[in-house]
C-alpha cells in the first residue's frame, strides 16, 4: 500500500490514517517506510512539515517498525527500520539543509526496502506501508513516473 500525504491534507487525515493503519484488522506490528521531502520548495512550511512527521511517528504503536528515508537530492536512508520512537524523533529533528527533490527515486527506495523487510520470515505476512510526506514535485529523479508506476504495480508493498 502506498499512501501519499500532501502537506495540506495532513491535519485532516493524520488521525484517520493512523487509526486505519493500526486498526483491529490486525494486532500485528506494521512496517512503515516513511519518506520525507527535504526539498527547498518546502522552506516556507518547513516547521509545519517537520511537526507532521513527528505527529505521524508518535501515532504508531510500540512494535511497529519505521524506516526514515529523506529525499531531496540524493535520496538518503536517515534511519534503518526501528521501533525506537526516541531515535526516530531525533532523526526527524536533525535533518540536513534542503536541496532539490527526487520524489520518484525516494518512492522506489521505499518500495525496495519494504520488499527486503517482507523477505524476513517474521514480516512475510505483516502489513507494510509506504507513507510519503511531500510537496509533490520531482525535480531530479533518475526514474520517470511511468517507470516507477510499472515497478510499483509488480510489488507486494502495493
Amino acid at each position: 500500500m502506498i499512501i501519499l500525504v500532501p502537506l495540506l491534507w495532513i491535519s485532516l487525515v493524520l488521525v484517520p490514517l493512523s487509526t486505519q493503519m493500526t486498526s483491529a484488522q490486525t494486532d500485528r506490528p506494521i512496517g512503515v517506510a516513511l519518506l520525507l521531502d527535504n526539498s527547498s520548495e518546502l522552506e516556507p512550511r518547513r516547521s509545519a512539515h517537520r511537526q507532521a512527521h513527528l505527529d505521524f511517528t508518535r501515532a504508531l504503536r510500540a512494535g511497529d517498525l519505521v524506516e526514515v528515508v529523506e529525499f531531496s537530492n540524493p535520496v538518503v536512508v536517515r534511519h534503518k527500520f526501528t521501533s525506537n520512537a526516541a531515535e526516530l524523533e531525533h532523526t526527524i529533528v536533525k535533518s540536513p539543509p534542503p536541496s532539490g527533490s527526487a520524489l520518484y527515486d525516494a518512492i522506489l527506495k521505499g518500495i525496495r526496502d519494504l520488499d527486503k523487510l517482507r523477505s524476513q520470515p517474521e514480516w512475510d505476512a505483516r502489513p507494510l506501508v509506504l507513507v510519503v510526506f511531500s510537496g509533490g514535485h520531482d525535480f531530479s529523479s533518475r526514474i520517470s513516473a511511468p517507470q516507477l508506476l510499472a515497478i510499483a504495480r509488480n510489488r507486494a508493498a502495493l
